[in-house]
């Protein structure tokens, strides 16, 4: 291969997404009690978002 001039593929490097604590981390009001007295009392989300070739997808659960 020396010879040839030629190299091996090289391997890409593994996708790490963690980034540390990026925004803000609302306060626990709720405190796991999800009993509700009225319906729509309590009410709770979670966004999830990522980035795959240069798109972003938004997952919104309820």
């Amino acid at each position: 291969m020396k010879y040839l001039n030629i190299q091996g593929k090289q391997r890409k490097s593994k996708y790490r997404s963690y980034k540390g604590e990026v925004g803000k981390i609302a306060t626990n009001i709720i405190n796991r009690n999800f009993v509700a007295n009225a319906p729509l009392q309590k009410l709770a989300t979670d966004v999830t978002e990522f980035a795959v070739c240069d798109e972003k997808f938004t997952f919104l659960q309820f």
